[in-house]
């Protein structure tokens, strides 16, 4: 939470800080960090919630409570440690695009073509559609999404907000998620390295 408050600071670009939370714990270093903290409900605090209905939660909280009118609204979800300012700031300037798109930070997926599901007797189901490609440099591109950075108008907050969104690719080495432990040692060898990948992406990223 500590390194997301940082980076929403040293980018420059955010007016307000918000942090929404059950844990009075992290609630108090929120404040302590100067920003506004938003007692989440328990409801929107299990691992069934989803992000966005916090994340509407905390808006409303937040223009209920003060003169602020949250738009846009960026979303950096403390799972990310290794996010520059430079990802907040690209994302941004995607938003303001034509149309205001939502935007979403994605990660490469590497050999995607040979992605597959164990099914009865160890059978593999393939989960691409035609013959698996024998070489990756025949790979077509595929990309999942990653927490680095969400971007949101405040009209779309409201409705399915990844309608025509636009995705914001992300290297490697910035595109850790922590949740577990082995996440964790990834994150913080990176870091210790500067988060520099000894050889370039085979894909050109941001």
């Amino acid at each position: 939470m500590q390194l997301a408050i940082a980076i929403a600071k040293r980018s420059g670009v955010c007016d307000l800080c918000v942090v929404t939370s059950d844990d009075p714990v992290l609630l108090a270093q929120a404040r302590r960090a100067g920003v506004v903290a938003i007692q989440r409900p328990r409801r929107l605090a299990t691992d069934r919630a989803r992000t966005v209905d916090a994340l509407r939660h905390a808006v409303a909280e937040v223009e209920r409570t003060s003169d602020a009118r949250c738009d846009p609204i960026i979303v950096l979800e403390p799972t990310a440690p290794l996010r520059r300012p430079d990802d907040v700031r690209a994302a941004l300037k995607l938003n303001l695009a034509t149309g205001r798109p939502s935007v979403f930070s994605a990660s490469y997926v590497q050999d995607a073509d040979w992605l597959f599901r164990i099914g009865v007797g160890g059978k593999a189901r393939w989960l691409r559609t035609g013959t698996m490609s024998e070489r990756r440099q025949d790979q077509g591109d595929l990309y999942v999404p990653n927490p680095v950075v969400y971007v949101i108008t405040r009209a779309r907050l409201d409705r399915p907000w990844l309608q025509g969104a636009v995705a914001y690719p992300t290297p490697p080495e910035r595109s850790v998620e922590v949740d577990d432990a082995r996440d964790l040692w990834v994150a913080r060898a990176l870091a210790a390295a500067g988060a520099r990948p000894r050889r370039s992406p085979r894909r050109a990223t941001h």
